[in-house]
């Protein structure tokens, strides 16, 4: 047996993944993702728009909260902590990865516009930790509401729950 042979194995579900895309019958992340409540509509040009509208710095609102920022650009969000900054890029092949500043674990993020108008990010830890981030935004004018949800073990506690945030 091959002790820590786990990155071995997730390595080699990526390739397998990356051979696949693009083949008919092989579904999105979103799809793997049911809980998301909401049917995906675009990963291209329509998100493209929606973060257009929201594109701007917003303030959290909670006195306490691991985040104090958000900021959004047709690139990327950040959400700005207490402690890091995480980065989040909205372009890729689909899948952008980027290496998180806490905990330096690899994400791999996929962006997506549901028909009501929420955008969502999953995003995947594939390092020496594995598990997922979801995050739906849920622009309403000048403000954003935030659902987290982390499944992993021991990292990424920041990403539960819920954030208000405004423009400022």
């Amino acid at each position: 047996a091959l002790q820590g042979g786990t990155q071995y194995i997730l390595d080699e579900a990526y390739r397998l993944s990356q051979s696949l895309r693009g083949m008919e019958g092989i579904p999105s992340p979103s799809v793997l993702c049911p809980s998301l409540l909401g049917e995906v509509i675009s990963s291209g040009k329509s998100l493209r728009e929606k973060l257009k509208e929201c594109a701007g710095s917003y303030r959290v609102l909670k006195e306490g909260s691991p985040f104090k920022a958000l900021h959004i650009s047709t690139e990327e969000i950040s959400l700005e902590g207490r402690d890091a900054c995480f980065s989040f890029p909205l372009i890729g092949d689909p899948w952008g990865k980027v290496m998180d500043p806490r905990y330096g674990q690899a994400l791999y993020v996929y962006p997506s516009l549901l028909k009501d108008g929420r955008i969502c990010l999953y995003i995947q830890i594939l390092d020496d930790y594995t598990g997922s981030i979801r995050i739906l935004l849920s622009p309403e004018g000048d403000s954003l509401t935030l659902y987290m949800r982390k499944i992993e073990e021991s990292l990424f506690s920041e990403f539960g729950g819920f954030l208000e945030a405004e423009r400022i």
